[in-house]
């Protein structure tokens, strides 16, 4: 009778712990991420790391940011610079041989360019974001969602308006 207390002890003991394991695995599982099973996103939400920080980003970041972008496109990603021309542009530029003997030319000009004005407008539901660099060259970047945007190219007159 003795040994049937000791194996239902054993038993009990067991099936303890094993609830207890489980129980911690189900913690941990459950608690610690969130899984988005959609898209297959694993969200941590106890960790400070993984918090969203609001940011206030000003017109001057956005232009900096499409400025350097293709900036980048135009010395190294050329045949993606040619795909973000404007129509108007690309009349100038009907081919992209001709686009990159724009580059050829004007290489030593593009890679040292920097902003020295900017200006910003809005059209309807674009945005218009004009650069003027050092050299004089004029890139409006017309925005109608972030990041998501078409650049004509032009030379600067001081004698006009900067949206000419």
């Amino acid at each position: 009778m003795q040994s049937k207390t000791i194996k239902q002890i054993i038993i009990c003991f067991v099936i303890f712990v094993g609830v207890g394991v489980l129980a911690l695995f189900a913690k941990s599982y459950f608690f610690e991420e969130e899984k988005n099973f959609s898209s297959d996103v694993v969200i941590k939400e106890k960790y400070e790391y993984n918090e969203f920080q609001l940011a206030n980003v000003t017109n001057e970041i956005i232009i900096r940011r499409y400025f350097v972008d293709f900036k980048d496109k135009l010395l190294n990603h050329t045949e993606e610079a040619y795909s973000l021309l404007d129509n108007e542009t690309k009349k100038e530029y009907p081919t992209y041989n001709d686009f990159k003997n724009y580059i050829s030319n004007n290489i030593n000009d593009l890679r040292f360019a920097d902003i020295m004005k900017y200006d910003v407008q809005k059209k309807g539901s674009t945005t218009h974001y004009v650069v003027i660099d050092q050299f004089d060259n004029k890139y409006t970047f017309m925005s109608k969602a972030v990041l998501l945007y078409t650049v004509n190219i032009g030379l600067y007159n001081e004698n006009s308006s900067i949206f000419e």
